[in-house]
């Protein structure tokens, strides 16, 4: 790993594809550069938490999980959303991290979030 990156590119240790990765023979599948074995911890909830936002690599590039979480109480509490309409809290956070243009690095990785309110 260099900065964080497999080989110096690819930017996930995780995934499906990506088979120049996993092309070590004598090495077991969850044992290659990238793997599509999932790391799996368990957390047991606290009393106050609110939800969980699952998203990938492209959102986790230009925000912290803090600052997610910001974005996203902020919006909640300005919009007050139905249940139907959490989406528009996802939408703004893509609004604010999206890249104005593609030559820009950070903000044009694909990106999928999702939030689930408990």
């Amino acid at each position: 790993m260099e900065d964080q990156r497999v080989d110096g590119n690819l930017a996930l240790s995780r995934a499906i594809g990506d088979f120049q990765y996993k092309d070590k023979e004598k090495v077991h599948a969850k044992d290659q550069a990238v793997s599509c074995y999932p790391d799996v911890s368990i957390t047991k909830r606290k009393k106050g938490d609110k939800y969980i936002v699952m998203a990938c690599d492209g959102i986790w590039d230009c925000v912290t999980n803090e600052e997610c979480c910001e974005k996203v109480n902020k919006k909640h509490s300005e919009i007050h959303p139905k249940p139907a309409e959490t989406s528009k809290i996802v939408e703004s956070l893509f609004d604010e991290i999206l890249a104005d243009e593609t030559e820009i690095g950070i903000g044009t990785d694909n990106m999928t979030c999702i939030l689930i309110y408990f």
